[in-house]
């Protein structure tokens, strides 16, 4: 009778612990960052934790506006966003990187720290006398308390941030 007492109550404490999250993980989080409907290449997508509780998560748009996030913190480093409610943060440099269509070419032959340096400082320099080839994007979106973006994890579906350049502050 005692024994089954027992495995009635440690059956009943693992059905609460598994539906309280004490075996949440991180979930795949998949979605593309647009801007006036055409993809946005190399910026960054931040998803911020709402209130004081979760880590961040983030990742690099590819060519095509689509982007993975990843959560980097401690030991839980891996593909994935813990689950929770964040607001979205898209941001990318004035200018494309070293090596990428419509940026500065990759250094090439610089072994030292020194000399990477001073071909940053030259090529930052050479970047400011012409105008960006990219579309700017709009302030708003970068800033967690100006963003319209707001995603619960697990998402329902693929996550389309979809960014315009003229509705509002920039």
């Amino acid at each position: 009778m005692r024994t089954r007492l027992w495995s009635c109550c440690l059956i009943a404490l693992a059905t609460v612990l598994f539906a309280s999250g004490c075996g949440n993980r991180l979930i795949k989080v998949k979605g593309v960052a647009t801007l006036d409907g055409k993809p946005i290449e190399f910026a960054m997508v931040t998803f911020m934790p709402e209130g004081s509780k979760g880590q961040s998560a983030s990742g690099m748009t590819e060519s095509d506006g689509s982007f993975t996030l990843y959560t980097y913190a401690g030991s839980s480093n891996g593909q994935g966003v813990w689950p929770g409610t964040y607001k979205a943060v898209v941001e990318r440099a004035d200018y494309p990187p070293p090596g990428a269509p419509g940026g500065p070419p990759a250094p090439e032959g610089i072994t030292e720290d020194a000399d990477l340096f001073k071909w940053a400082a030259k090529t930052q320099a050479e970047m400011k006398k012409k105008p960006s080839p990219w579309a700017k994007i709009p302030t708003k979106y970068s800033r967690i308390n100006t963003t319209p973006f707001t995603f619960k994890v697990p998402p329902d579906t693929f996550l389309k941030l979809e960014l315009k350049s003229s509705d509002g502050k920039s």
